[in-house]
């Protein structure tokens, strides 16, 4: 895993962030993913929290109708193309600064023997520290070559 990912671990160990189900980022907490998005925003200074009033009231861009507590990472990268608002998955830039080979963390669930997410764990009950176990004892959840 790459350093970004590392730091990702260590951010959900930490305490500080609370842990929120259902959207990226609640009025509550964040979601595993959402703490992802955060510590890159503090990382590169790039992408915002949109409010969501901010963003569910734009109908210039192209986004789903999500609930009002919802909180949209958008992120600002140097191509406007590549720019998104998510507030459920991680936007391109961000899987790809953590290494992921997914939106939202799928990973082969040895124990059950099926496939599973991140954000399945992260709304199904599953503490920050279960989640951060998991993103260390799961290799396939990394791009190739695993830097583990």
């Amino acid at each position: 895993m790459n350093s970004n990912a590392q730091k990702w671990v260590a951010a959900l160990r930490s305490g500080e962030y609370d842990q929120a189900q259902e959207g990226l980022q609640t009025e509550t907490g964040y979601c595993c993913l959402g703490v992802a998005c955060d510590l890159y925003m503090k990382d590169t200074g790039l992408g915002k929290w949109l409010p969501p009033a901010a963003w569910e009231e734009d109908e210039e861009r192209d986004v789903d109708s999500h609930q009002d507590w919802f909180y949209a990472f958008e992120s600002d990268y140097v191509d406007e193309a590549a720019m998104s608002i998510d507030s459920f998955t991680l936007s391109n830039v961000v899987k790809d600064w953590l290494g992921l080979n997914s939106a939202d963390g799928k990973f082969e669930d040895k124990d059950r023997g099926l496939d599973s997410t991140l954000t399945a764990m992260n709304d199904n009950g599953y503490t920050f520290a279960d989640i951060a176990d998991t993103i260390e004892q799961n290799e396939d959840l990394f791009v190739w070559p695993y830097e583990g």
